[in-house]
């Protein structure tokens, strides 16, 4: 997954003491790098490190003590943490949640920091001339993304979650929260939603009743294993 931020500065110090002066000190910087058209200047990989419940871009470069270079704005998308069963609320901004399963080996990130130098014209007179932008590329670990979680009781939770989180974000469902729920979700509710396994071609029918298993499974038992195997990727052919 690849997923640019762009972030576009404005030139209000809100009256903090010399905050003017330092927009005044960039743009003197910035002023012999302005042309007729728009720059991109590459300014090298940088990492992303989560600090109370917000991603801030890192860089070893920079001589600060925390190497801290800027916030990103929250990734959170359109959820309801409540309906998907998250406890947590770090895992809604998508790429926090990314974060803490590369802590697990389970994700990769590769981020990179570019500065737009924007033409003097293509601003408004209350915004900076540039604009940072962060791409960053996200991977997930094969095989261990499909491997169980290691177990930590101070962290199995997190991780669950941060994992479901994103490949709830990769492979959306097309399903909604019906009219009925109220935000709770209970045994009453999970068995108001229930509904039959879909229909199985022929030979899948066949293939859920194999000459091994002694019990005799009733239709709709058929269809639920077929529906199962069908959730964890498995294929059923006719030969």
């Amino acid at each position: 997954m690849q997923h640019i931020f762009s972030i576009q500065y404005t030139r209000n110090g809100d009256g903090l003491e010399g905050w003017n002066i330092e927009e005044e000190n960039l743009l003197e910087v910035l002023g012999p790098l302005q042309t007729a058209e728009t720059q991109t200047i590459d300014l090298g990989d940088v990492d992303l490190i989560y600090f109370s419940d917000r991603i801030v871009v890192s860089s070893r470069k920079l001589e600060s003590r925390l190497y801290w270079s800027l916030l990103l704005p929250s990734h959170d998308g359109e959820i309801d943490l409540a309906w998907h069963g998250f406890s947590s609320q770090r895992v809604r901004d998508v790429f926090l949640a990314s974060i803490i399963l590369r802590s697990a080996g389970r994700t990769d990130i590769h981020s990179r920091l570019r500065i737009v130098i924007l033409p003097s014209g293509a601003v408004e007179e209350s915004e900076m001339p540039f604009r940072l932008e962060v791409e960053v590329k996200l991977s997930l670990q094969v095989p261990t993304i499909f491997e169980a979680l290691p177990w930590n009781k101070g962290k199995l939770i997190e991780l669950e979650e941060a994992q479901r989180r994103l490949l709830t974000y990769l492979y959306p469902s097309d399903s909604r929260p019906p009219e009925s729920y109220d935000g709770v979700t209970s045994i009453p509710f999970f068995y108001s939603i229930l509904r039959p396994a879909p229909q199985l071609a022929l030979h899948m029918q066949e293939a859920m009743q194999p000459v091994e298993l002694q019990p005799t499974l009733l239709p709709f038992q058929r269809r639920s294993v077929g529906w199962l195997l069908g959730r964890e990727g498995k294929m059923v052919t006719p030969h």
